[in-house]
């Protein structure tokens, strides 16, 4: 059975190694964001209960991540961008 051209750039799009872990580090102007910054953007006020409150962790959690001491969870940044494209489309 013959592959036809699409076929073929689907496998060789396949080859490449997946990346176990995606950089979390957004830079503008060659400066890094932090999650806190971006977290304060999507709910100015009440940001520690909101992450709370979406991702189930209790406030000294979410502290560790806005102050950089701990690895932000997926589902943290996912909440953060969500509300973000919610309201800003």
């Amino acid at each position: 059975m013959e592959l036809r051209e699409s076929s073929r750039r689907e496998l060789a799009a396949s080859n490449f190694p997946r990346r176990k872990f995606a950089p979390k580090k957004i830079r503008l102007d060659g400066k890094r964001i932090s999650f806190r910054d971006v977290a304060k953007f999507a709910r100015p006020r009440k940001t520690i209960e909101f992450l709370c409150d979406k991702t189930g962790k209790d406030r000294s959690t979410v502290k560790r991540w806005l102050s950089g001491e701990s690895r932000v969870p997926d589902t943290a940044s996912n909440a953060v961008w969500a509300d973000i494209f919610a309201r800003y489309g």
